[in-house]
């Protein structure tokens, strides 16, 4: 598909930090970020981390409003349409 793990810093961090951060840096950059969020995920979840959002316990009503809030944060590339397709998908376990 031609995109690299570097190139969900963008969408992880915002502009700012993917213009700030090093090329050979963004990848393990993107990562760190992904560990973090699943750091977080766990804590959350009691000691365990939800196959879906569904059994995360998060509501499909607010998907639409994640994913505003992503195109707001500076995301560039993606609508929000598109973010609410995977935030869907993640929500369904698909």
């Amino acid at each position: 598909s031609g995109y690299s793990i570097a190139d969900l810093l963008l969408p992880l961090a915002g502009f700012d930090m993917y213009a700030d951060t090093a090329e050979t840096m963004k990848a393990q950059q993107a990562i760190g970020i992904l560990n973090d969020f699943q750091k977080e995920l766990f804590d959350a979840g009691g000691g365990a981390i939800f196959r879906t959002l569904k059994d995360g316990k998060v509501p499909k009503e607010i998907l639409r409003d994640i994913a505003q809030k992503a195109v707001d944060n500076g995301s560039k590339g993606f609508s929000e349409d598109d973010y609410v397709m995977v935030l869907e998908q993640a929500w369904e376990g698909r």
